[in-house]
């Protein structure tokens, strides 16, 4: 009775963590497992994720369209998943994200920079992973671009430049509530900005 409960136990992405023979983001990826793993805090796979290589990989999924060899995974649930890891409320994936050396925010902007109409499902993850780095800690949020603007003023993504890539695909439903989420807070979740419901309510 003991062994079969400790058996059960055992995660099947403990055991790959675990593995002697190393295992690969996209074994991860195809873990039926991972994402309530990464809401779990699951240490020794938060560490993994957010180290510069897994985050990158997991960013590219989340940017780059595959083409129409590649295999159903990696057309379907490698973005899928990547872009729900990145969203979770975990502290160190969210800390990467808004390193400014890292320049992992920028990756994902970058898809702005296609001629419209932009690829319906990635401008989704994107926003849904933005979204939610503005929705968990809209301070650093704030902080982050406030600095790369300040640091750059010429960068493809300061706020004169930013604005009207936002705007030149206001056709995509996903930019349009990214918009109105980072101009007006998210709807049906205060009367403003998280920022200034916080003001509002001392």
């Amino acid at each position: 009775m003991f062994w079969s409960v400790a058996y059960a136990g055992a995660s099947s992405i403990d055991n790959l963590l675990k593995s002697s023979d190393g295992f690969t983001i996209e074994q991860l990826l195809d873990a039926d497992e991972l994402l309530q793993e990464c809401k779990s805090q699951n240490a020794t796979l938060i560490a993994f994720l957010a180290e510069p290589e897994s985050m990158r990989k997991l960013v590219e999924y989340v940017i780059e369209m595959p083409s129409e060899t590649d295999s159903e995974e990696r057309r379907y649930k490698y973005p899928f998943v990547a872009s729900e890891v990145l969203s979770c409320d975990v502290d160190a994936l969210r800390a990467e994200l808004l390193s400014p050396p890292r320049r992992l925010v920028p990756q994902l902007l970058s898809l702005l920079d296609a001629p419209p109409p932009l690829p319906p499902v990635l401008v989704g993850y994107v926003g849904k992973v933005l979204i939610s780095l503005f929705k968990y800690a809209p301070d650093k949020f704030l902080l982050y671009f406030t600095e790369l603007w300040a640091a750059d003023p010429d960068s493809p993504y300061s706020l004169s430049k930013l604005l009207p890539l936002l705007l030149r695909h206001l056709g995509s439903d996903a930019v349009l509530q990214m918009l109105t989420v980072l101009c007006g807070g998210e709807p049906n979740g205060g009367d403003g900005p998280p920022h200034q419901q916080s003001s509002s309510s001392t």
